[in-house]
């Protein structure tokens, strides 16, 4: 009864836990009412530009920076679809879009644009990192493993797509691997979600103490 208890337990932790993100600061959490009176300001400057510039690719896609900063990603991802459509050879606005669509769970289509931006521009940080964390949410454990790869060659110091990547080869049950990956990230930053995953591996690689520990 108390195995039963202490892996029931175990498998509502994995449940709740979720990938390390790594959003760009562009997208604030929650906004001060002075900030957002900020973002109003622009949206409303951005637009009264639009409206006598309306091929001007960069007025809207600063829009929608706006736009997403106040959280209206709807509205955000109208704009850099608008600026996309003038100028489709610009990897950022692409990145952006995956954003915003990411911040909204339709991982599908911000997969898409991800992709546009890394053919675009092969050395993209930003797009591989999305990628990567598409992959993780949508259960596609062997590719998101392959873009946190690409990511962390790009940026060899980015302890999140470290610990993402931990979490993909946790979910393939590669519990030897994901202690590898999640200790590489925690060597450049503590983060309490490799704590946590740390611990689950071990519980799985029967190693109690370790487990506990972690």
């Amino acid at each position: 009864m108390k195995n039963k208890y202490t892996l029931s337990l175990v498998i509502l932790i994995s449940f709740y836990l979720t990938t390390r993100s790594q959003i760009p600061e562009i997208y604030n959490d929650d906004p001060k009412k002075s900030e957002l009176r900020t973002f109003d300001k622009l949206i409303s400057a951005y637009t009264k530009k639009i409206e006598s510039d309306s091929l001007n690719d960069k007025l809207y896609f600063e829009r929608g920076r706006a736009y997403g900063k106040k959280g209206e990603f709807d509205k955000a991802i109208q704009d850099f679809y608008a600026a996309i459509k003038i100028d489709s050879t610009v990897p950022t606005y692409y990145v952006r879009t995956g954003i915003a669509l990411e911040l909204k769970q339709n991982y599908e289509k911000a997969q898409s644009n991800y992709k546009a931006a890394s053919i675009l521009d092969p050395l993209n940080k930003d797009a591989f990192y999305g990628l990567g964390n598409c992959a993780l949410k949508l259960n596609d454990y062997e590719n998101a493993i392959k873009y946190f790869d690409k990511q962390i060659n790009l940026v060899p110091e980015d302890y999140a797509s470290y610990i993402n990547k931990g979490i993909a080869l946790y979910n393939l049950k590669k519990y030897e691997s994901s202690i590898d990956a999640l200790k590489k990230g925690m060597n450049i930053f503590q983060d309490k979600l490799a704590y946590q995953y740390m611990g689950l591996n071990f519980y799985y690689l029967n190693k109690p103490k370790l487990a506990i520990q972690y």
